[in-house]
């Protein structure tokens, strides 16, 4: 489970983001690899089902009366039946298997939690190399360099990982050459110097913006195919009625039921909300950066609100996404498992204060910049110049930060993330893509 580097660190790149980008890329590879296991195993086990009842509506059919022509030569009834008694047996036996394997093994777990602290790198890495938040160069001392506090901030979410049931699993480590890992970052972006406020807009804002819009669209049109082959199987089981051949309804009912299932604990219908609202979000982000002058451009106020307000956009999408992972492996794994992975969300808040962001780095909790107010203190020569009321732009402070959620019942509130989160807290968001 160590993180070992792929190769010799070239002097031109930071050391510190070199250990950042190898930490997420480890994430990255084991949550993809624990992504793709959880839905084959869903899938195969979704198949099964249908199996399992197609063989046993056409055993009982055959049972009564075998025709002559499926019978193969010189094989005799009581033969054939039990021939296809067995199937009809290993068959369940094999989903029931296979779904002990699925809860035994926390794939989804796995993967909702390692994408998430990937996310969580990813998102300290970018604030330090624009130098915002407590990487703010009139924040740092001698003895608490930007360096060390993303260290720290590295350590506090490997250590909160590590208090999941991911730290049961076998985590492979990242052998590859290349860091940034690939699609890390977007075309042109080096993944370690430091960012000034157009280049962030260009490979954060509108990088994020345009993967939201894509996938949004992706999943929109699959969720429109998966509806109507519900339709359609409905429409089936309404026709075998009227034709008498009540017996296969059950088939037709099980397919209907396989689908549905596989779109609830994908979450399709309710990501395709979240990628939209996150998308434009982004965009009135944009839109607000891009209605300033040139000269408050240039503003450190400016910029903090620029990182604070897209890193918050992000935050909250994939928070939502983490929650909505969660319910559906509730019901995947049942009460037991249910138990455990809200217990998981626990662990991941409630951290010895001594490892608490402010109290690693020595910052004030005054200090501290939150989602509900981004903005951080002007300096004295220039004042800040931020959207308002009477701009003809959208403000990114109110629209962009709020939650996808925002109107859900009180329940679900209570899991995600409250507005005044410290910005500063690398995990805070907990959550993925």
């Amino acid at each position: 489970m160590s993180d070992t580097a792929p190769s010799p660190t070239p002097r031109s790149r930071n050391q510190i983001l070199e250990d950042a980008w190898l930490r997420f890329a480890k994430y990255d590879q084991n949550a993809s690899i624990a992504q793709k296991r959880f839905i084959q195993q869903r899938r195969w086990i979704l198949i099964l089902g249908v199996a399992a009842t197609t063989l046993g509506v056409t055993y009982s059919v055959i049972e009564k009366k075998i025709p002559n022509w499926i019978l193969p030569p010189g094989m005799e009834e009581q033969q054939f039946l039990h021939l296809l008694h067995f199937p009809v047996l290993a068959v369940p036996i094999i989903l029931g298997v296979l779904v002990a394997i699925s809860v035994k093994f926390n794939m989804g777990i796995s993967w909702v939690m390692l994408r998430s602290s990937a996310e969580a790198i990813k998102k300290e890495i970018y604030r330090y190399r624009m130098q915002v938040g407590e990487y703010n160069p009139a924040k740092l001392t001698s003895a608490e360099s930007r360096d060390i506090r993303l260290a720290r901030a590295l350590k506090l979410v490997s250590k909160r990982l590590m208090q999941t049931p991911v730290n049961q699993t076998d985590l492979l480590a990242y052998e590859k050459q290349t860091l940034p890992p690939q699609n890390g970052t977007p075309e042109g972006d080096d993944g370690f110097s430091d960012l000034n406020a157009e280049q962030y807009l260009a490979w954060r804002v509108d990088d994020q913006f345009n993967y939201y819009q894509k996938k949004a669209a992706r999943l929109g049109k699959g969720l429109r195919r998966f509806q109507l082959v519900i339709f359609f199987l409905s429409a089936v089981g309404t026709l075998l009625a009227g034709l008498g051949f009540d017996v296969w309804i059950a088939v037709s009912s099980a397919l209907a039921a396989a689908v549905t299932a596989y779109l609830e604990f994908r979450r399709v219908e309710t990501n395709v909300v979240s990628c939209n609202i996150s998308a434009a979000d982004l965009y009135d982000i944009r839109v607000w950066w891009h209605a300033l002058s040139p000269e408050a451009r240039t503003q450190r106020v400016n910029i903090e609100t620029l990182v604070a307000s897209t890193e918050a956009v992000l935050q909250t999408e994939n928070a939502g996404w983490l929650q909505e992972m969660r319910e559906a492996l509730s019901e995947i794994y049942g009460d037991k498992k249910d138990k455990e992975t809200h217990d998981s969300g626990k662990l991941l808040d409630e951290v010895s204060p001594a490892l608490q962001p402010n109290s690693i780095a020595g910052i004030p909790e005054k200090e501290s910049p939150t989602l509900s107010s981004p903005i951080v203190e002007a300096p004295s020569e220039a004042p800040p110049v931020t959207p308002n009321a009477s701009s003809d732009s959208v403000p990114p402070q109110k629209d962009a930060i709020a939650s996808p959620s925002s109107e859900a019942d009180d329940s679900s509130k209570a899991s995600e993330p409250e507005l005044g989160v410290d910005m500063t807290d690398p995990t805070a968001a907990e959550a993925v893509r």
